[in-house]
């Protein structure tokens, strides 16, 4: 008995290999398929967070501002130590 069921899984087996492997390559493909998408998503989004990035940059000028006033702030208390 043993030996019949385990002729006819072998003849299943062979029967469904074909199958097994379309569905193992769909498998495969589905993960090339998800990987692209998230590879996709990265790439435009980077380019969106470069344009955000470019456009909304704020000018350097109170920061070059601020540096003068703490020279000027370094001056004074320089020069007032030296009294």
């Amino acid at each position: 008995m043993k030996a019949l069921v385990a002729n006819n899984l072998s003849k299943y087996e062979i029967a469904t290999a074909k199958h097994n492997e379309l569905l193992s390559l769909i498998e495969a493909i589905n993960l090339t398929i998800y990987d692209l998408h998230q590879i996709l998503k990265i790439v435009k989004t980077l380019l969106i967070i470069e344009q955000y990035q470019k456009d909304n940059l704020p000018n350097t000028n109170a920061i070059e501002r601020f540096i003068k006033q703490q020279d000027i702030t370094i001056k004074l208390a320089d020069s007032l130590s030296k009294k």
